[in-house]
């Protein structure tokens, strides 16, 4: 996290950018004087627990066949849920989780 007075980037990120009505481009911002990057796979940064966050789930044509709101403590349990199975068989991706109170993007995952 960017400390007050830390001067950060501010990049272009597309969240969506496949053919669809919900195609979109976000904000982000990285610090100018980072060092090292976070790579994580299969988990959840911990940031993300204690926020109320949307997640949506989008098939082939990249249309939302699930969507939901949760803690960020149950991510987790909700995108896997929402990854190919009997419920969802279409789904194809996680593809936006955003941040209910600000309204921001925090990730994406295909």
């Amino acid at each position: 996290m960017a400390k007050p007075g830390e001067s950060v980037l501010l990049l272009s990120y597309p969240v969506q950018a496949g053919p669809s009505p919900y195609r979109s481009i976000s904000p982000i911002f990285v610090r100018e004087s980072a060092e090292s990057q976070y790579v994580g796979y299969d988990e959840i940064p911990a940031q993300m627990s204690p926020r109320l966050m949307s997640v949506r789930a989008l098939d082939h044509r990249h249309h939302i066949v699930a969507a939901d709101v949760v803690q960020g403590s149950q991510l987790g349990s909700l995108a896997s849920g929402f990854l190919p199975s009997a419920t969802y068989p279409i789904c194809t991706s996680i593809t936006h989780v955003g941040d209910v109170t600000s309204g921001g993007s925090i990730g994406h995952r295909s």
